[in-house]
C-alpha cells in the first residue's frame, strides 16, 4: 500500500465516523431543520403538555400514578357516550397485565347526578367518575372538541387527544406504545 493511499484510507475513516456526529450536531443546534412528515401516533399530541387542573375537593392521588383516559361528558351518558367507554373498557382488557396501568375516568362539570354514576358504573365499575371539575373541563375544551378523548400521563399532563369518532383500535395503538415506553409509572 502507498503512503498517498494509505493516507486516502485513513481520511476516509474518520469522514465514515465524522459525518454521522457532524449531522446530528448540526441538527441539535438547529443549523440543519429536519422534523418528520409523518408521525406513528394516531391522535394529536398536545403541545406542549398541559399539567391537568383538578377540582380542589378532589385527591388526585386516589387515581394512583397511572396513565389515565379521560373522557369528558354533559350531563347524562347517551348512547354515543356508552359506546366510547364500553370501547376504551375493551382497550383496558386487550392492553393485558398493562391493563392495569391505565384507569378510565368520566369527567363531567356539572354538579354530582346519580344517574351518571349509575350509566358509568352498569359499563364498567372500575371507571372513576369525577364530577364538579368545571376547570378541567374547560382546559380540556380549549385543547379538543366536544366528545373528544384525552390521555394524560402518571404525572398528570395531558398530552394527547383523539376526536369523538376515532377507532377504539387507534387508541388502542398509541396506549400500547405509551405503556411499553413510558416507564414513570410504578409497575
Amino acid at each position: 500500500m502507498t503512503s498517498s493511499s494509505a493516507k486516502m484510507t485513513l481520511i476516509s475513516l474518520f469522514g465514515l465516523f465524522l459525518l454521522p456526529l457532524t449531522l446530528a450536531w448540526l441538527m441539535y443546534s438547529g443549523i440543519i431543520d429536519f422534523h418528520p412528515q409523518e408521525t406513528s401516533n394516531r391522535g394529536e399530541l398536545v403541545k406542549p403538555p398541559l399539567q391537568a387542573r383538578w377540582p380542589e375537593e378532589f385527591d388526585s392521588r386516589l387515581l394512583g400514578r397511572r396513565w389515565l383516559a379521560i373522557y369528558p361528558v354533559s350531563l347524562a351518558c347517551e348512547e354515543s357516550c356508552r359506546e366510547m367507554l364500553t370501547g376504551l373498557r375493551q382497550i383496558k382488557r386487550a392492553l393485558g397485565r398493562d391493563g392495569g396501568r391505565l384507569r378510565l375516568v368520566v369527567l363531567s362539570g356539572r354538579a354530582p347526578v346519580a344517574p351518571l354514576s349509575e350509566s358509568v358504573a352498569a359499563i364498567d365499575p372500575e371507571i372513576v367518575v369525577i364530577e364538579g371539575a368545571v376547570a378541567l373541563e374547560q382546559q380540556l375544551g380549549k385543547i379538543g372538541t366536544s366528545g373528544s378523548t384525552f390521555i394524560v400521563d402518571p404525572l398528570g399532563n395531558i398530552m394527547m387527544q383523539y376526536s369523538p369518532g376515532t377507532n377504539a383500535n387507534d387508541i388502542r395503538h398509541d396506549l400500547d406504545r405509551l405503556l411499553k415506553y413510558g416507564k414513570t409509572d410504578p409497575q
